[in-house]
């Protein structure tokens, strides 16, 4: 409960009173609400209550009935309006009593239509039945009045009642309903006769076994989009006796289904397929099903791994492979210990815990500040990782005797664990065989190899087997009763022939129910009688389904406050009633998720949040020392909570853990997530820097995804600017602009570039000389980009000038935004200028020399910067025809782009594999066309996919190579719309630095066709060349130019 609902109704309106004195009304009607659902009559709650604007209101399920007098109208014509009023006052007065003596109350008259509540204020837990009964009853009180007002009236009375249960608007002070369900009662009135009453189908399940009712087709009422059913109340049937009640029932039926698990777990038995679904609806008997089948089998496989999912724990964490990585149930919650399980069952299965460890630790919720070293691999490559070093476990556990992988509610796995699971069908491992249960249609995903069990009601012969088992001696009607209304469910069987008096439910309870619960409504009353016994601790149930279907005990006594001796206790008491059971020593499980649901609905709005928030504070408190603590599930009980910044620091922990798992797309969403919370936090600095870190955070994950242009990266990146740009500047402006420059250089926004670069320096970050040296050493990057050689030059040797000694042996990255190292790019770029500068030396020094910075650097820095590295020294390969040398590094570059997933890169180096392999084929003196067609349309693609990325600022350079090829294959025309977009994009962008290579291979393509054009495209290339300062390019220019002048000389 709230902690004001546990305080005198006395002491909750002196508080009221006192708020209300301060002037702060919304504190004075929460606690006036709080006294209004202890004591709804309280006069002097309601009066605190409407200080406010709005009243206290609740949403619940209640039952309306809705009366009108029959002809009212015409009756009002037939008498003067005095008579008329007597004739309303005797039939309201009429009304009032029958309502009020069966339990409800009249709570609005419109003229002749009354409107009455069943269950508020007070609920009997029989109220629907209440208000049918009252109807009739009604029914009948008007007809003794018929001779009255005859007599006195000289007219006829006659009524037509409806009852109808759902969702309401509840205003706590004023206990008048708004919403569907009060116009539905009305509308379903007109449906009935004079002296009839009519029912929804609502009231019609709940009482259906009550009273013989007469169905009606389907009609259109009056403000409804869809036509509905009503009924027609007949006759109410006599009570059927209740008995003594046993929670003990054995299993009937599934003879058939028995006997299909058992020829699947069968090693010898050569199944079709090796992973079987048993589906059904909740409460259909589907653990129960395979419980029996697995501990009857005569021939199974020899280990058992056993994983239960559960709703409220899904995330992109392989949770539901946790428990599936341990050869024997841990029971510890020391980290260091489950590690060290973990690498002792490694060696058991004959795995080398140093290959393994990496990848499983952090399924199991384990940092490396637990004793194992990371792996050093990109985060988009380690979820593939990780799914081959879990394949591996169960290939390994499987070699001595097979194993089962039994998996509960496959419905709520996260994707990554289903992914696993269901890779075990599509992809089997021998040995393995995997048996889960689910509810209907959880997945398409490689259906074709699942082989699945739906599960049906159980028929009739076994259901009365059954439901005599629980209650032995109970009279065949009674048993034909509780059949009917359990439709073959066993669970709902079990509930409904051990009720007892559902009278001894508190009325409070039932109010409390929402209307979008799992719970079936006609579960609702058995299983509110099991959660409300006397040996039942309510608090405690609410608590525990709070945290979870699987909950631990120490979470449990510290989010109530409690010592563990104190919880103990009352656990074991709800173990008693069959609410749950013993998962391991520390920790209980719900019997079913019905009931988990169920404790969980009868909370209050108010109390939920406040248990959220204690269980969100709990988890936190040992997330370091806690197997089920993780940083997604303390994320979303606080999200719950309504507590926002608690919940955003931990979406940003989550997305952390969940991208180490190689999940970048989850890790996304969950801060995607957490963003959409910032807004709920009052605005501060602190608030404006965390927006910033995690806008950076998923723009970083973007590229990851996506690439460096990504849009949505972008958009994070300019709304981080505009935050900081407001305020004082601090390292997250920095941060931000040099993760915007990263941006704008890959799309080819140059001057964009350059200004963001002056930006940074004017921050003042380049006061020191590492910054102030990667500063200059990026201009001269962006210079070289615009094809300004010369000032890439300057700015090179400005950085020489002011950078520290022994940076290029230094191990330390930078803090640059991007994994690829600002020094280890910068000597790259240098080989580059070299080379163009004819220092052919001095290129090849630079590029050993960036080569080596990024050997030293340690993932993902050192593997993504020698990625870049390589690809600009196949291009200085390219350009000097060594491809032999360019085949080698290419081949380099596959090989560490695959290797750790980089995918950027992985495109880069196709399009380079393809240059290397058309150049040298076109340096053959016979060409092989078929190869050289096909390497055509791969290019085609390359273009393609460069283009859907947005890395603009290479795009000329790949156009201008591919010209050639174009050429050859399809003829001048395809190869210069290449090269016209080549300088289209150039000019866009600024990214010129191979403008003069375009306009000499223009030349070429034209020296055939037209000697003119090619010739004055050879103009402008030397043209160009010499305005940029590079040497080699200018030199290729000239020796072509003189050599279309000496043919037309000759010619």
């Amino acid at each position: 409960m709230s902690e004001t609902e546990d305080r005198p109704v006395d002491g909750l309106i002196v508080e009221a009173l006192e708020a209300a004195r301060r002037g702060d009304t919304a504190e004075a009607r929460l606690l006036a609400g709080d006294a209004l659902r202890q004591d709804p009559e309280n006069r002097d709650a309601a009066e605190i209550a409407r200080l406010s604007d709005s009243s206290p209101a609740e949403l619940r399920r209640l039952t309306i009935m809705f009366c009108d007098l029959v002809g009212s109208t015409a009756m009002s014509g037939r008498h003067d309006p005095g008579e008329y009023g007597r004739m309303l006052e005797l039939y309201h007065r009429n009304c009032e009593d029958v309502i009020v003596a069966n339990g409800g109350r009249v709570t609005r008259r419109v003229g002749d239509g009354v409107l009455a509540l069943f269950g508020h204020p007070v609920s009997y837990g029989d109220d629907t039945r209440r208000a049918v009964r009252a109807a009739r009853a009604l029914v009948q009180r008007i007809g003794t009045l018929r001779t009255e007002v005859a007599s006195e009236f000289d007219d006829v009375f006659a009524i037509r009642v409806s009852v109808h249960h759902g969702l309401v608007h509840l205003d706590l002070v004023e206990s008048q309903v708004y919403g569907l369900a009060p116009n539905l009662a009305a509308r379903l009135q007109e449906m009935a006769g004079p002296d009839e009453v009519v029912v929804s189908p609502q009231v019609a399940e709940l009482i259906g076994e009550l009273f013989t009712l007469h169905e009606h087709p389907p009609v259109q009422l009056r403000g409804l989009d869809a036509p509905i059913r009503y009924f027609t109340v007949q006759e109410e049937l006599p009570e059927t006796p209740r008995r003594g009640r046993t929670w003990t029932t054995p299993f009937v039926g599934r003879l058939d289904e028995q006997d299909r698990i058992r020829r699947f777990l069968d090693p010898g038995d050569a199944a079709d397929r090796s992973l079987l679904v048993v589906r059904g609806e909740p409460g259909i008997g589907k653990s129960r099903l395979v419980h029996e089948a697995v501990s009857s089998a005569p021939r199974r496989p020899r280990r058992t791994l056993l994983s239960v999912c559960s709703a409220y724990e899904r995330s992109g964490e392989l949770r539901a492979i946790r428990p599936l990585l341990a050869l024997d149930h841990s029971e510890t919650n020391d980290p260091r210990a489950r590690l060290r399980e973990l690498r002792a069952d490694l060696v058991t299965l004959g795995l080398e815990p140093t290959d393994h460890v990496p990848l499983l630790a952090p399924v199991l919720g384990l940092d490396p500040s637990t004793g194992y070293e990371p792996l050093a691999r990109d985060l988009s490559r380690i979820r593939d990782l990780t799914t081959a070093s879990v394949r591996a476990w169960f290939t390994a556990a499987a070699v001595d005797g097979g194993v089962l992988v039994q998996v509960d509610d496959l419905q709520w796995a996260d994707d990554a664990s289903r992914e696993i699971i269901v890779g075990l069908a599509t992809h089997p491992i021998d040995g393995v065989r995997v048996l889960a249960t689910s509810r209907p249609d959880p997945s398409s995903d490689g259906r074709d190899q699942i082989e699945t069990i739906d599960l049906l009601p159980l028929g009739a012969t076994w259901s009365l087997e059954l439901a005599a088992h629980v209650m032995p001696g109970i009279g065949r009607d009674a048993l034909d009763h509780i059949i009917a209304r359990a439709n073959g469910v066993p669970l709902f069987l079990e509930e409904l022939a051990a009720m007892g008096d559902v009278d001894e439910v508190p009325p409070e309870m039932r109010a409390r129910l929402s209307e979008t619960s799992a719970v079936p409504a006609v579960l609702y009353e058995p299983l509110l009688a099991r959660l409300s016994r006397p040996s039942v601790d309510l608090r405690i149930a609410q608590v525990a389904a709070t945290i979870g279907t699987t909950f631990d005990l120490d979470v449990l006594a510290a989010s109530m406050g409690r010592p563990r001796s104190w919880v103990d206790p009352a656990i074991d008491a709800m173990a008693a009633e069959g609410i749950v059971g013993r998962s391991t020593p520390d920790s209980f499980r719900f019997r079913h998720a019905l009931v988990r649901d169920m404790a969980y609905d009868l909370q209050t709005t108010e109390d939920r949040r406040e248990t959220h928030r204690r269980v969100g504070t709990a988890l936190r408190a040992c997330v370091s020392d806690r197997q089920g603590a993780t940083w997604t599930a303390i994320a979303e009980h606080f999200h719950n909570a309504g507590s926002a910044r608690d919940a955003v620091d931990a979406y940003g922990h989550a997305a952390a853990q969940t991208r180490d798992l190689g999940a970048p797309a989850a890790a996304r969403r969950l801060l995607t997530t957490a963003l959409e919370l910032i807004d709920d936090i009052p605005p501060s600095d602190q608030r404006r820097l965390l927006e910033v870190t995690i806008r950076l955070q998923r723009a970083f994950l973007s590229v990851t995804l996506a690439g460096n242009a990504d849009p949505h990266a972008r958009a994070d990146y300019e709304a981080c600017e505009e935050l900081v740009r407001e305020h004082a500047v601090g390292p997250e402006l920095v941060d931000t602009l040099v993760s915007l420059w990263g941006h704008h250089t890959a799309r080819g926004s140059l001057v964009r570039s350059d200004e963001l670069l002056d930006e940074i320096r004017a921050t003042g970050v380049c006061d020191d000389p590492a910054y102030d040296a990667q500063n200059h050493g990026a201009k001269g990057l962006v210079a070289l980009l615009r094809g300004d050689y010369n000032a890439a030059a300057c700015h090179f040797a400005a950085a020489d000038a002011v950078r520290p000694e022994g940076v290029l042996s230094e191990a330390a990255p930078s803090r640059w935004q991007f994994p690829n190292d600002p020094i280890a790019v910068e000597e790259a770029f240098r080989g580059v200028l070299a080379w163009q500068l004819d220092d052919d030396e001095g290129s090849r020094r630079h590029l050993r020399d960036a080569r080596h910075r990024a050997e030293l650097l340690p993932f993902p820095h050192g593997p993504f910067s020698l990625c870049y590295v390589l690809h600009y020294s196949v291009w200085m390969d390219i350009e000097r025809q060594d491809l032999d040398r360019a085949r080698r590094s290419v081949d380099e570059l596959v090989a560490i782009a695959a290797r750790h997933g980089f995918d950027f890169w992985s495109v880069s180096a196709a399009m380079l594999s393809s240059t290397v392999d058309v150049r040298a084929e076109m340096s053959r003196p016979t060409p092989d066309m078929s190869a050289l067609r096909a390497e055509h349309e791969v290019q085609h693609v390359q273009r393609s996919v460069i283009t859907m990325i947005d890395s603009l600022a290479i795009l000329p350079f790949g156009l201008t190579q591919q010209a050639p090829l174009a050429d050859l294959i399809e003829g001048p025309e395809a190869a210069t719309a290449l090269l016209d977009r080549a300088e289209a994009v150039a000019e866009q962008t600024g990214s010129r630095f191979y403008l003069a290579e375009t306009h000499r291979t223009r030349a070429a393509v034209l020296r055939s066709v037209d000697p003119d054009l090619s010739r004055q495209s050879l103009e402008r290339a030397v043209e160009v060349a010499r305005r940029q300062g590079a040497i080699v390019f200018e030199r290729r220019a000239l020796s072509d130019l003189r050599a279309v002048v000496d043919d037309s000389s000759g010619a």
